[in-house]
């Protein structure tokens, strides 16, 4: 499997972007052996969130919990993995984006953002099927090579 790590980054159009990981205590059978449940909103308010990244939290099963997240000082962008029907735009929780995930990873999610002096200034999503034909992207599958199921 991937190694845990608390935030991966990377640099895209001149900003770091960080993504954190968050799920919801019965997700833990998704988790690496050894992993302990803490509570997320107090694990994601105590990483360091750098001011001059886009801090983005992947909460999964936490969908109750998502305006907490939102509320944590640095983070920008808050993605809801649960399994949601139909298609919602991009939302404002505070000063953070908001956007939900398409049911059981039928659709690839494409979400992009516009920053200005580290804020997020316009979010743009869209949605593909995800099957063979979606060509593979070369800066996702560096993050996970091997990866890709066709």
């Amino acid at each position: 499997g991937l190694p845990v790590v608390p935030a991966k980054s990377f640099v895209r159009g001149g900003v770091e972007v960080r993504v954190v990981g968050v799920s919801a205590p019965e997700r833990l059978g998704l988790q690496p052996p050894g992993t302990a449940w803490s509570d997320p909103v107090a694990a994601v308010a105590q990483l360091p969130l750098p001011a001059d990244a886009l801090v983005v939290v992947l909460a999964h099963g936490l969908s109750s919990r998502v305006p907490a997240l939102a509320a944590i000082p640095g983070v920008d962008v808050v993605v809801d993995t649960h399994a949601w029907e139909g298609v919602w735009g991009p939302m404002l929780e505070g000063r953070a984006g908001v956007v939900r995930t398409p049911t059981a990873g039928s659709s690839l999610l494409e979400l992009r953002l516009w920053v200005e002096g580290g804020v997020v200034t316009a979010a743009r999503q869209r949605t593909a099927p995800l099957d063979a034909s979606v060509p593979e992207d070369p800066f996702l599958g560096a993050l996970a090579p091997g990866r890709r199921a066709d």
